[in-house]
């Protein structure tokens, strides 16, 4: 065993303070593991949800158009419908 390992070694102090160390060293990995799994999970989340808000944009894009096209339809009734109704007016009189 090369000197200085013995050295150290030779202290219940330093044989103590190399085992917390280890166990700090352990708990650590643990902790960086579960954050890592954590960050995945919530990189999953944001990725399930930009694509969601993907459809539901593209869905409101198209209702967006459908109900210009009905307010245009109904803008056009409207007008006939006044025409015709001064139409009918003029010739009753």
């Amino acid at each position: 065993m090369p000197a200085v390992l013995q050295l150290f070694l030779d202290s219940a102090e330093n044989v103590h303070l190399c085992s917390a160390d280890r166990n700090q060293g352990v708990e650590y990995a643990n902790d960086l593991a579960d954050s890592c799994r954590q960050v995945r999970t919530y990189v999953t989340n944001l990725e399930t949800e930009m694509k969601e808000r993907t459809a539901l944009i593209e869905m409101l894009e198209q209702s967006e158009l459908y109900y210009d096209a009905q307010a245009s339809e109904a803008n056009t009734v409207a007008m006939v419908s006044v025409l015709l109704s001064l139409l009918m007016f003029l010739f009753a009189s």
